[in-house]
């Protein structure tokens, strides 16, 4: 039974409004359907009114007598506006025709054709309405430049698994590029975390300066500890000032182990593995395999698309096969650190160990260097005080020498001045006095001589 009884035969004699809507199918309906409804009495609408409220109106425009105005054939426009719009601003990227447009997806040009492009045109392929309005439209008619965008689409045969399988081998390409150098450094952090000597002598020194420290307590006498505890070594906070545990533990090794004070070159590894998210990569991982298996399967359906893809596809599909095997070996190292530091390998967390670890190492390198400017600065003020020391006696030596000299000096003075005075009173003594000897015809005695000196 047909439908055709309710397709309207009046035709509005002025452009209307458009009614987006999605036409179904053009499919014969059989049994029960909303749309067969012959036996129904249905009143015939108000064209008239119709045309009157909901007819576009057109801007007026002074006729040129000069020139008559060619009428554009009216173009032919059935998608949702918005649509079109985001389909109009997408194809104006190019800069070509819709033809070669077509010709880029025919080919699997990637250069121009790259993975937001794929992405932006994949969301805006014709639905299955949108493709029966086009079939309908008459040969010879203008479409709108979206409409006529699809029209050169849907020629293309497979078009949609050939912009799926272009926008895979685009983003496979990076996928693979980032995740690989990720895997390979989580991988060596755990072979580094197995075979590093230095952490386990180093942590057997915590195990015996914890048990001391908890001697007499429920922590005492323990057998291992939880690797979260080397990152909290530095809480630990000991007497002197800005001395912890860890600072303490580096002091012992420098003194007792120096070759403990290499445990940031095994770790290093670590270090660089704990910016890797192993839980998303696995994750993302197991998404992109499966995506080349399905557009594996999908390529078959169209001998040209396979001939064209299947190249590719395999060569990403055994690389994500590789990944996947190096995810499992992870996997399996997860279970062997599990047991090897002595936790249960069903809670154990290998991006946790890591991570831990990997904060140690940062703590145990800037201790360290905290270590060596304090003995610096032991040292500088050791010599400044030696310095005080020596300036401090240099200046005592200096004044004492200086003392000496004055005193020295002050007593030759006197001497000098004695004698001055002595010799001028002996002269006056001798010219202003009688001469004894003289009056009684005698020399003058050497005592005489000496009275002046008395004098």
């Amino acid at each position: 039974m047909s439908n055709k009884k309710h397709l309207s035969c009046h035709r509005p004699s002025q452009k209307m409004k458009k009614l987006n809507w999605k036409k179904l199918p053009n499919h014969p309906a059989t049994g029960s359907s909303l749309w067969l409804s012959d036996e129904l009495e249905l009143p015939e609408p108000d064209f008239s009114a119709i045309e009157e409220f909901f007819s576009q109106i057109e801007p007026t425009t002074k006729k040129s007598s000069a020139a008559v105005k060619k009428v554009e054939p009216q173009e032919i426009s059935f998608l949702d506006p918005r649509k079109s719009l985001q389909l109009n601003i997408f194809l104006k990227q190019f800069k070509c025709s819709h033809e070669e447009i077509i010709e880029m997806i025919r080919r699997g040009d990637r250069e121009k054709l790259e993975g937001e492009k794929l992405k932006q045109l994949l969301k805006l392929l014709p639905e299955e309405d949108e493709i029966e309005m086009l079939k309908s439209v008459e040969e010879g008619k203008k479409l709108g430049n979206a409409e006529s965008f699809y029209q050169h689409l849907v020629t293309l045969p497979s078009y949609t698994v050939r912009l799926e399988a272009l926008l895979l081998c685009s983003e496979a390409s990076a996928i693979l590029a980032r995740l690989r150098p990720q895997v390979d450094n989580i991988l060596l952090a755990c072979c580094d975390l197995l075979n590093s000597t230095r952490l386990q002598r180093f942590c057997m020194l915590v195990l015996e300066v914890g048990n001391f420290l908890n001697f007499g307590n429920y922590m005492g006498g323990a057998h291992g500890f939880h690797v979260s505890t080397l990152s909290k070594l530095k809480q630990v906070q000991g007497n002197k000032p800005g001395v912890s545990l860890l600072h303490f533990l580096i002091m012992e090794s420098k003194d007792k182990d120096a070759d403990l004070l290499k445990l940031p070159d095994d770790l290093l590894g670590i270090s660089k593995a704990a910016n890797c998210d192993i839980g998303v990569i696995t994750c993302e991982a197991a998404i992109l395999h499966k995506r080349l298996e399905d557009v594996k399967k999908t390529t078959v359906s169209d001998p040209d698309v396979e001939e064209q893809f299947s190249n590719d596809i395999e060569v990403f599909h055994n690389t994500s096969s590789k990944l996947h095997s190096t995810l499992c070996e992870i996997e399996n190292k997860r279970v062997e650190i599990a047991a090897y530091i002595g936790e249960d390998e069903r809670k154990f967390s290998l991006q946790e160990c890591i991570c831990n670890i990997s904060s140690f190492r940062h703590d145990f390198l800037q201790a360290e260097q905290e270590n060596k400017a304090r003995a610096e600065h032991k040292a500088r003020m050791a010599r400044r005080r030696e310095q005080e020391k020596a300036k401090m006696a240099q200046e005592q030596n200096k004044s004492e020498a200086t003392n000496g000299a004055g005193e020295n000096d002050s007593s030759h003075c006197m001497v000098d001045e004695l004698l001055a005075k002595l010799k001028t009173g002996y002269k006056s003594n001798v010219k202003n006095q009688p001469r004894r000897g003289a009056r009684n015809g005698q020399r003058p005695s050497q005592h005489g001589l000496v009275g002046c000196f008395a004098h």
